[in-house]
């Protein structure tokens, strides 16, 4: 009686886990879906209406199982001259990209690359030119995906310019991030 018993206890405590495990794969965002809730915003935080095509264009997503270390296949061509890499960090309502309380300088930025560890929770990151108080760019990106995201955005951005970048999480939830690489002096 007590091999039933024990028997049982085994069987449902896997079968637990494995619906548990397939919910929680089943929640992560496919890149259709990831695609179709970014949204970009101009200067004057107005969205602007891109098709998904246009979006994908714009932004790649790359799976946990495709993202390398320095993903140099995916960095625009003329956006090596210099790169700034922020390592692991996590913030809630939001925090500046770079050492300085309001974020560093990036001239004439190209891309930003953007890695999270597990899955990510909605934020949005915006570009701010000098130390002006309202944003050049935004982009929102939606809660749900693994992996990286490559952003090369930022090239349309007026250049000659220096540009603060800023992560606003939303919710209040806790955002983890595992490295941020902001490519500038861009000279295209």
């Amino acid at each position: 009686m007590k091999v039933k018993h024990l028997l049982l206890s085994i069987t449902a405590l896997a079968g637990l886990s494995y619906f548990t495990l397939q919910d929680a794969s089943a929640n992560t965002l496919d890149s259709n879906e990831f695609y179709s809730q970014v949204k970009v915003y101009d200067e004057n935080n107005q969205e602007i209406p891109y098709s998904i095509e246009e979006i994908q264009e714009l932004i790649e997503y790359v799976p946990e199982e495709f993202t390398v270390s320095k993903p140099e296949n995916m960095i625009a061509p003329r956006s090596m001259h210099s790169t700034y890499s922020t390592g692991k960090f996590n913030f809630s309502s939001h925090i500046w990209l770079g050492k300085m309380s309001t974020g560093n300088e990036f001239f004439n930025p190209a891309d930003t690359i953007i890695t999270v560890p597990g899955e990510a929770k909605a934020f949005t990151i915006s570009a701010y030119q000098g130390s002006s108080s309202s944003s050049s760019k935004s982009v929102e990106l939606p809660g749900g995906w693994i992996g990286s995201v490559h952003m090369p955005v930022w090239m349309d951005l007026p250049r000659g310019k220096s540009y603060r970048f800023k992560l606003d999480g939303t919710g209040g939830k806790s955002v983890s991030i595992s490295n941020v690489d902001v490519w500038y002096n861009w000279q295209g």
